[in-house]
């Protein structure tokens, strides 16, 4: 995905997320929190769907 001054999407959110919570703004540091978290998941149900495939042959 895009960057921000060089940083992958990801670990933009996880910075902004932190720096939300340190701001005491606790909607927006969970909304960063979990955008950072998405790719994650999705790379997640993709490799379960494989390993799920490859056992079942």
């Amino acid at each position: 995905m895009g960057n921000w001054f060089g940083y992958p999407a990801q670990k933009r959110s996880v910075h902004l997320s932190q720096a939300y919570t340190r701001l005491g703004d606790t909607k927006s540091a969970r909304a960063e929190q979990e955008a950072a978290e998405a790719p994650r998941d999705a790379l997640t149900g993709r490799l379960r769907a494989q390993l799920t495939e490859a056992l079942s042959v």
